[in-house]
């Protein structure tokens, strides 16, 4: 069961890097910084099992000889042919988890294949132009705005429509949908873990920071900007992939953040913090898991011991 080994180990990495993430950086206005954090930590955690410093664990390496074999393993060897072990039946506990896991892992990734041509679907009914590289879909009468890649959707007859693109545009130019189908992926690979929940909604939290940042820095004062979001928010279509300006389950968030002033400079110092977690996690990674899978020793310590 090495999968589930690693996938616990991973996961645990995992949960203490969103610790960290909530108690240090959350209220930050440095919304890339914290983007970028998220990314990376989630990738670690998923590379860190892999790693261990042979320094600090003692390792003893048996070297055997290539002899002949003594007259007690030929004994041995030839007892166990007489006396063949009993065969276990296929469907072990091992095997039960697996399937159960791999049944759930296979409904969420079917989940999102269909959000996917959902979309897809949408796109073909509605296409309208291309702009800039840009695809535009209008859709008639929805009151709706989202963006995909470089697919923007969007009501022809809502107002303020310079500032709804601009919104919709700072998602396509800054790749969130890449963050979203990321995130997504890893919730279906690691869907028992309820971190991975809590981590899908703050990538798409800070996408909405950086794209409300991107409106009130030049095309709307925040408060009109709040009035127009609030005005606007209404209970829409769950489109899991997309990022949608008028989401009303992240609104209250995003207003509050349009009136946060911005934190001081010297406040990313706190990043170097992680340094040590990770320090940390590789000790955990080198002395309290046992690795049946791959790893990679960054610095071995192993005392390699003859024997015959």
């Amino acid at each position: 069961m090495s999968w589930l080994f690693y996938l616990l180990e991973a996961n645990l990495y995992l949960i203490i890097f969103y610790c960290f993430f909530k108690i240090f950086l959350n209220k930050d206005t440095f919304y890339s910084l914290n983007r970028y954090y998220l990314i990376f930590s989630t990738l670690i955690s998923f590379l860190m099992p892999f790693f261990k410093v042979g320094i600090w664990s003692k390792e003893v390496i048996n070297v055997v000889e290539n002899t002949a074999y003594t007259q007690q393993e030929i004994t041995t060897n030839v007892t166990m042919i007489q006396h063949p072990q009993i065969v276990e039946s296929a469907f072990t506990l091992n095997s039960f988890i697996f399937t159960a896991y791999l049944v759930v892992t296979l409904l969420f990734i079917f989940r999102l294949t269909k959000g996917f041509i959902s979309i897809m679907k949408i796109k073909g009914l509605n296409e309208y132009g291309i702009k800039n590289g840009i695809r535009i879909m209008h859709l008639e009468k929805s009151n709706a705005a989202f963006s995909f890649f470089n697919l923007l959707f969007i009501d022809p007859e809502l107002e303020n429509q310079s500032t709804i693109r601009k919104h919709e545009m700072a998602h396509i130019k800054q790749g969130h949908s890449f963050d979203i189908l990321f995130y997504e992926l890893i919730g279906a690979i690691n869907w028992f873990n309820p971190v991975v929940y809590l981590l899908k909604k703050d990538i798409k939290l800070i996408h909405e920071y950086l794209a409300d940042l991107e409106v009130t820095d030049s095309e709307m004062k925040k408060y009109d900007y709040a009035m127009f979001l609030i005005k606007r928010s209404i209970n829409l279509q769950n489109l899991t992939l997309t990022n949608q300006i008028f989401n009303s389950s992240l609104l209250k968030k995003r207003i509050s953040m349009l009136n946060q002033n911005k934190t001081a400079g010297w406040v990313k110092l706190k990043m170097l913090f992680v340094l040590p977690i990770i320090f940390g996690m590789l000790g955990l990674s080198t002395m309290a898991f046992t690795k049946t899978y791959g790893v990679l020793d960054l610095y071995s310590n192993a005392i390699i011991k003859q024997g015959k």
